[in-house]
Parts: structure tokens; C-alpha cells; sequence
């Protein structure tokens, strides 16, 4: 099975750069484009793909991919961004402190390349990445990242953009992953997705899309939640697609 992990790897070999030197994943076969786009999503199981229907109608067939354990999302966009095991890059409970490993973003940047995190103010993305030679966009919530995104997609500053959404981990743990108020979050999170690989098809002559996810979700006691070795915590979809 893919692994999460195998993004930062994948991402080295389309921008045709070294990898992190923590990382022990290897890539997935992908063409050499002038950019990357990464569009990462919170909390989202292999069994809710039929609800992305533009997500796989734009990207394609998704790979079936596992999370690391455990599925929490600053141990999971760790190990996707280094390409590293929890013990390798260091985080390995829920807990946010800023990496002193070498990430992806790193090593883009030292290859003179521009790197943008865009992601909700406060959250792992926005923190975990820090201290680093990249440009940061800490937003209000998932709507202003989108907006964010976008235009730094029609600017065409940045080789590696990575813009991160929210909405359905909040609805899950706030109800469960089935609710009215969670599918909506889920459906934002599609047409976000449109949104984003339309200005990146528009805008950038050669490409590749990541669609990734850090975990999935399960219920317990009537509420989602995850964080368990189970499959609906761990198991994963991961779309990647590159163009034109």
C-alpha cells in the first residue's frame, strides 16, 4: 500500500530535487514539472470518496494510502512533509512543536526555489513548518486559504504551494463523520479542490497536483474521533496528477 509519507519523496522528484535527508519513503513515478501544488485536507477516511465526486472526476483514481501511527494530524503532516516515520522526524503524539528535522520545504528552498504554506491560523501546518526560508499565510479558516491559494497560483512566484483545509475535522469531532453539518464540510472541501486545480491548469504550464489527506476518522460514543490502529483511521485516499 502507498504511504503518506512517500508525498515528500514525490514531490523531490517532480521538482527534481534530493530528497529530506530524514526520509526513508520512496516516490511515486511522476514526470518532472516547474511546480507543485498540494492541496492537504484534514480527517478524511478511504470510505468517503464517493462524496468527493469532483475531487475524482478532476484527479483521477485515487492510490489507497496508509497514515502513520499515530493518525493525529501533527504526527501525520510530519511524516508526509519529511517523508519520515513519528520516531525519525520526532513528533509522535499530538503535539505541535516546530520540526528541527529537514522537510521537503527546506530543501526546495535551498535549491532556490520559492516554497508558501497557506493554512488556518494556529493549526499544525501553520506551526509544525516554521522557522524556515518559505513564505507563511496563517488565515481565518479554510475559505480565506482557498482565496490565499489562489491567487498565489495566478502569481506564479512559488514552485511548491501548499494550502491546507480544515473544516471537516472540526465538523467530525463537533457531531460525526456522516452528519448534515459534516458532508457539508466535505462537500467544501470539493469544490475547493475545483477551485484550485482550475487556477493551477490556468495558470502553470507544467504540473503536478497532490490531493492528501493526514487520517481518517472513526465514530466513538456517538462522536468522530481518531487516533486508533484501525483502518478507518488509517486508511486513506491519495490523489496525484500532473499536466497539462
Amino acid at each position: 500500500m502507498t504511504s503518506i509519507r512517500q508525498v515528500a519523496p514525490t514531490i523531490a522528484r517532480a521538482l527534481g530535487v534530493r530528497r529530506p535527508d530524514v526520509c526513508t519513503a520512496r516516490a511515486i513515478a511522476v514526470p518532472r514539472v516547474e511546480r507543485v501544488f498540494v492541496f492537504a485536507v484534514d480527517s478524511v477516511p478511504w470510505r468517503m470518496l464517493p462524496r468527493l465526486p469532483r475531487t475524482r472526476a478532476l484527479l483521477g483514481r485515487p492510490r489507497m494510502a496508509s497514515a502513520v501511527f499515530p493518525p493525529v494530524t501533527p504526527v501525520c503532516f510530519a511524516s508526509m512533509f519529511t517523508g519520515a516515520p513519528p520516531r525519525g522526524h520526532g513528533i509522535v503524539t499530538y503535539r505541535k512543536p516546530v520540526l528541527s528535522c529537514e522537510t521537503i520545504f527546506d530543501v526546495v528552498a535551498k535549491a532556490g526555489r520559492r516554497v508558501a504554506i497557506v493554512s488556518v491560523a494556529k493549526q499544525s501546518m501553520d506551526l509544525i513548518f516554521r522557522d524556515r526560508r518559505i513564505d507563511y499565510f496563517a488565515e481565518r479558516y479554510d475559505p480565506q486559504v482557498v482565496a490565499r491559494a489562489t491567487k498565489l497560483v495566478a502569481g506564479g512566484r512559488h514552485d511548491l504551494v501548499v494550502a491546507y483545509n480544515q473544516a471537516y475535522d472540526d465538523a467530525n469531532h463537533a457531531t460525526h463523520p456522516t452528519s448534515v453539518r459534516a458532508l457539508r464540510a466535505l462537500a467544501g472541501y470539493d469544490a475547493s479542490l475545483a477551485r484550485l486545480f482550475a487556477a493551477v491548469r490556468r495558470h502553470w504550464a507544467s504540473w503536478l497536483f497532490v490531493w492528501a489527506t493526514d487520517h481518517g476518522c472513526h465514530v466513538e460514543d456517538g462522536v468522530g474521533t481518531h487516533g486508533r490502529r484501525i483502518a478507518a483511521d488509517l486508511r486513506v485516499p491519495l490523489f496525484v496528477r500532473a499536466g497539462p
